[in-house]
């Protein structure tokens, strides 16, 4: 499978910014904290910046999630306050039917991101 469409990731982000609550998971490792400290942010910025994503921050997915199957995950990146931050998110469907979202990844990138909406020169990164 190639990569999503624009129109295919415009979609998946309005869904994801309609049902996501605006938690990160928890995870063993304390990157998504140790950036938000880093940056200066509290967690309401984070939800800001997340719900500014557009589809040219695209970065990959979408790819599965190995811990819950029929889930998967799409990633972004976007500057933020001068800084690359790597963002990882999916929606998914619940026992009951409803749709929620779910924000793994809000840190500084391990590696180099792509982005293969974005024009060389132009746009934030």
């Amino acid at each position: 499978m190639g990569i999503p469409t624009q129109a295919e990731i415009e979609e998946f982000l309005k869904e994801f910014k309609r049902c996501w609550d605006g938690k990160v998971i928890d995870r063993v490792n304390r990157k998504n904290d140790d950036t938000l400290a880093e940056l200066g942010f509290l967690p309401q910025h984070r939800t800001y910046e997340i719900h500014r994503l557009v589809h040219t921050d695209f970065y990959r997915g979408p790819s599965p999630d190995h811990d819950i199957a029929g889930h998967e995950w799409w990633e972004f990146g976007r500057k933020v306050k001068g800084r690359e931050i790597y963002i990882k998110i999916k929606v998914y469907v619940t026992e009951d039917g409803e749709k929620g979202g779910r924000c793994m990844s809000f840190h500084f990138p391990e590696k180099k991101i792509t982005y293969p909406y974005k024009k060389k020169g132009r746009g934030r990164v």
